[in-house]
């Protein structure tokens, strides 16, 4: 299929014509229901700030439609009141309209097809198919009509459905020119606001074709080699590799064995890059850093390799310790706080050998510098086990008054119950030898005024809570990312930032991922759980959950997994007698599809290489076979996955300050009990309405 260019397609062109008819039906569409009306004028005023100073705001997605023979087109606003840009993605051909559209005479104004590629005839059958797929509005016929008087034949689509291909098509040389372009806009973006940004169409084209990593890899090099160097253009195509591999890593995750190769052989491509010398050291290091940064996982083989082509990039074939001893120096001359020398040490960590590793942990132990003695503990919560042995081991060396601070015995009886079992004898023995040779353990941080808000859940499992504490008018915000089945995904502080800034943030949060301000009940709750998640799935939190857990207080912190059934059947037990009649539960469970209606939950979907497998299994064309295949194969091995969703879920309804947000707490118990227990998926609304969008999500074509 050609890729999506800047449209050439005359005005009167009937494909142009044909989408724009199509985006004016979508908008009238979304704007005949007053919730999506309401959901705008919020969205307007949320974001009239930023669109008075820069005219610019986030990339946000109001609606999305499916469209027929495996696509989908999303709503988007732009910075101009009542302009908005209509993507359109098929396995057949691709487009972008942006209209004016004006709310009280519900037409569009102003229309552009700014970018098509594909077949014209496909997107014409398929903007046919869109409303005669409408049959119950009483406008179909006078649409079609209008449709017919822009010259749009009558045909069938034929669109092949999606659901078979295995693994995304190859490279296209309009791909490769795409990025180029892509990537000379985005430096241009960087040159005049200093913030690598992308829209939203440039996202979701990027995520609809993973092997651009190559062109974008490729873009790289030739930035960091070239002559004179355009520090701008090298920042951009750096910013584009990151949400790449970040894209193909949620891929990964999803079980497709085409983003496991993809990301194994960027690993061995980078291992050839520093083994050839083709880039600077510095530059090198930043694309070997890009791995962490993405979460990409690292096997051990591969980091040796890396180290050894670090070594390699910087031209030293044995470790030069002096040299070390002087970077070391360098930490503490740069850093103010434990946790400043973790980043910087963390970034070489994929890149340099054990043994240097290992090294520089006993140089910091032993150092003269507290700032880095007080970092050792931290280096407890790392990835490598081999590694947490050789810090142990330091921290044993030197559980002494003299070269373990208060804060950094806190810090290490903290971190102690966030470490794999196997890892805890040794740490035992230095808590215990530290406090025989005189060492006092410090106080927590003293509590101050916590603000926390906390997102949905989505699709993917994954959840954000951001927290601040607020000291006058300035105060510190810190931020986790959760996702079931993994654990603690990501954490970051703020330490000194404005409450201006920080309400800014909060409310961007509200208004981005549906969150709401939570009781600081549920994230003790949670945050616990998903340490003991992490631990079971062999994920060890990162040091910076340590400084996430000093700005918002959790001293108690510890590794206490839910028992979702027991849980639930608690939280079930607990609910009105009156709700738990037979009648009531039919009555909750039927309001369950509802509970789909906020933004980030339109990803509660299942993806996935055998989800796929089951959706071509089924007849073509019929959607109502493919569903109950879902149910019945893909589903139930995924029951206890959205029982912990849905208990989450009650506990954070539960736990919500706003009224809305607390009404959806005994629909959410409900649902976690009735997936806890043996109710046949196909009784559960919601599990129906879960398969359906699975089903549209697979057959929408995004990889």
């Amino acid at each position: 299929m050609k890729e999506p260019t800047p449209t050439t397609l005359p005005p009167r062109d009937k494909t142009a014509q044909a989408l724009l008819a199509l985006a004016e039906y979508a908008l009238g569409e979304y704007f005949s229901d007053p919730d999506q009306r309401a959901a705008y004028a919020k969205w307007l005023r949320a974001t009239a700030p930023s669109r008075k100073r820069t005219g610019a705001v986030e990339p946000s997605v109001l609606w999305t439609w499916e469209l027929d023979g495996g696509g989908a087109m999303l709503l988007a606003p732009l910075p101009v009141v009542e302009t908005f840009m209509l993507g359109m993605h098929h396995p057949k051909w691709s487009a972008a309209v942006t209209a004016r559209y004006t709310r009280d005479t519900r037409i569009v104004s102003e229309g552009d097809l700014k970018a098509f590629g594909g077949s014209k005839k496909a997107a014409r059958d398929a903007a046919e198919a869109f409303l005669a797929d409408r049959e119950d509005d009483g406008d179909t016929d006078a649409l079609l009509e209008e449709f017919m008087a822009l010259g749009i034949e009558a045909t069938a689509t034929g669109a092949a459905e999606r659901g078979s291909e295995e693994e995304p098509p190859p490279l296209t040389a309009a791909q490769t020119a795409n990025v180029q372009q892509v990537a000379r806009t985005l430096a241009m973006r960087i040159g005049t606001n200093d913030a690598p940004d992308i829209g939203i169409v440039d996202h979701q084209w990027l995520e609809r074709h993973p092997r651009t990593l190559w062109p974008i890899l490729d873009g790289y090099v030739a930035a960091a080699k070239a002559e004179p160097r355009n520090a701008k253009l090298l920042q951009a195509y750096n910013f584009l590799l990151l949400n790449q591999l970040e894209l193909i890593r949620y891929r990964q995750e999803r079980g497709w064995d085409w983003a496991v190769a993809l990301l194994a052989e960027f690993q061995q491509r980078i291992i050839a890059i520093g083994n050839a010398q083709e880039i600077a050291p510095s530059d090198w290091f930043e694309l070997a850093a890009a791995l962490s940064r993405a979460k990409v996982p690292v096997t051990p083989e591969v980091k040796l390799a890396l180290a050894e082509a670090g070594a390699s990039a910087e031209a030293t074939d044995e470790p030069d310790f002096a040299q070390l001893r002087a970077v070391i120096d360098q930490f503490a001359s740069a850093a103010q706080r434990p946790f400043d020398v973790i980043e910087a040490f963390g970034e070489l960590g994929a890149v340099l050998p054990a043994e240097v590793r290992s090294f520089m942990v006993l140089e910091l132990a032993l150092s003269p510098h507290g700032v880095l003695r007080d970092s050792v503990p931290l280096m407890l919560l790392d990835a490598d086990a081999e590694f947490r042995r050789s810090v142990a081991a330091a921290l044993e060396q030197t559980a002494a008054r003299d070269t373990m601070s208060p804060d950094a015995l806190r810090r290490l009886i903290a971190v102690r119950n966030w470490i794999p079992e196997t890892d805890r004898p040794a740490v035992d023995r230095t808590i215990r030898k530290a406090r025989a040779g005189g060492v006092e353990c410090a106080q927590w941080p003293q509590a101050g005024q916590l603000t926390l808000q906390a997102s949905s859940i989505d699709g993917s499992g994954a959840q954000s809570i951001i927290g601040a504490i607020r000291s006058g008018r300035k105060g510190a915000v810190a931020g986790l990312l959760l996702k079931q089945g993994f654990g603690i995904r990501d954490t970051w502080t703020d330490q000194d930032t404005t409450w201006r800034e920080i309400t800014a943030n909060l409310h961007s949060i509200s208004q981005s991922a549906g969150a709401v301000e939570v009781d600081r009940s549920y994230l003790d709750i949670v945050v616990q759980h998903m340490i003991a998640v992490a631990l079971a799935a062999g994920n060890v939190p990162a040091p910076t959950l340590l400084d996430v857990a000093e700005t918002l207080r959790g001293a108690d912190w510890q590794d206490r997994r839910l028992d979702i059934p027991a849980e639930a059947e608690a939280l079930f037990l607990a609910l009105d007698p009156a709700k738990r009649t037979e009648r009531a539960i039919a009555g909750s469970l039927a309001r369950g599809p509802t509970l789909t209606r906020d933004a980030i939950a339109k990803s509660w979907f299942e993806d996935g290489p055998e989800l796929r497998a089951v959706i071509a299994s089924a007849p073509k064309g019929d959607k109502a076979e493919a569903i109950r295949r879902v149910l019945a194969e893909v589903l139930p091995a995924q029951r206890g996955a959205w029982a912990e969703r849905f208990l989450l879920m009650a506990l954070w309804a539960r736990a919500a300050k706003a009224p809305a947000a607390r009404g959806r707490f005994t629909d959410f118990a409900i649902l976690a009990h009735a997936l806890s227990s043996e109710a046949p998926l196909a009784d559960i609304p919601i599990m129906k309405a879960i398969a359906d969008r699975s089903v549209f999500a697979a057959r929408a074509g995004v990889w």
